[in-house]
């Protein structure tokens, strides 16, 4: 496991959460695809916290539909950990 990811797709995963609950859903998305780039490379998630994220995923199909999801979960899933302001872009997404 690479140590300098080592907690963030914790963290991208309990800011997409907070982003679900404040309505901003497309930046929720981005965060979840994001967070399973790094997971990728990193070790998967607890099935408690994927049961957890499943619901949060259910909520944001629910609002924005499939098609919206799957466009910004794609763009958090291009990110990389090693891409320079990465953080900024996945919040500052829709000009929040």
């Amino acid at each position: 496991m690479r140590t300098e990811t080592w907690g963030l797709n914790d963290a991208l995963d309990k800011l997409a959460s907070l982003y679900v609950v404040i309505h901003i859903y497309e930046v929720a998305a981005c965060l979840i695809g994001w967070s399973d780039a790094i997971r990728k490379i990193t070790f998967s998630r607890p099935r408690r916290e994927q049961a957890d994220l499943d619901r949060d995923i259910q909520s944001i199909i629910a609002r924005i539909g499939a098609s919206a999801y799957q466009a910004a979960y794609k763009s958090g899933r291009d990110m990389t950990v090693d891409s320079e302001g990465m953080l900024d872009k996945a919040i500052t997404i829709n000009g929040i």
